[in-house]
């Protein structure tokens, strides 16, 4: 009786177990080898999507040696030596944009006039102020010293990772 008991209760489900499992594996191993060959090179990030219209350059900032394209509401990992107008309107209107940018590509642009060119027009801009902001919101309903111009905002940074708070670099159109 107790080996009828230990076969029926231990090594029977023990050995379908394995049968199934070592079935189930081989199965499952190809399809999952088939998508990683597709899916490799074809997406950086989750939210990357090239023909998305967002993603498309509509123009471009220039300060000192460096220029960045201005995309519309681009996605992040198009953020890479690009302005993503997130907020406001383009240079060609009267009022004000707000442009996010990585911190590590507007190092120098502090104290320097840029210049915008978009639809065949272009545009300058001279330093104003910097502001520090706790979030986008608060940043976007802050009142500005300017009518009339640009903000360059980041996300600050530290070592490796995102803090909190957001600096604001504030110009005006040059007339």
């Amino acid at each position: 009786m107790k080996r009828n008991l230990l076969i029926k209760g231990f090594v029977l489900p023990l050995a379908l177990g394995l049968v199934f499992g070592v079935a189930f594996f081989f199965f499952v191993s190809s399809s999952l080898t088939n998508y990683a060959e597709k899916a490799v090179g074809e997406i950086a990030y989750f939210d990357s999507d090239e023909n998305a219209k967002n993603n498309e350059t509509v123009g471009s900032m220039t300060f000192g040696e460096s220029a960045l394209d201005i995309r519309l509401d681009c996605d992040y990992s198009f953020l890479i030596n690009s302005a993503s107008l997130t907020h406001g309107s383009l240079p060609d209107k009267s009022a004000v944009g707000y442009y996010y940018v990585l911190e590590k590509d507007v190092d120098g642009i502090k104290f320097q006039p840029i210049n915008m060119s978009y639809d065949s027009g272009n545009y300058a801009y001279k330093y104003v102020a910097s502001l520090e902001f706790e979030n986008e919101s608060k940043l976007f309903s802050a009142l500005l010293p300017i009518s009339r111009g640009a903000v360059v905002y980041y996300q600050n940074t530290a070592d490796y990772g995102l803090k909190g708070g957001y600096t604001a670099l504030v110009f005006e159109e040059a007339e």
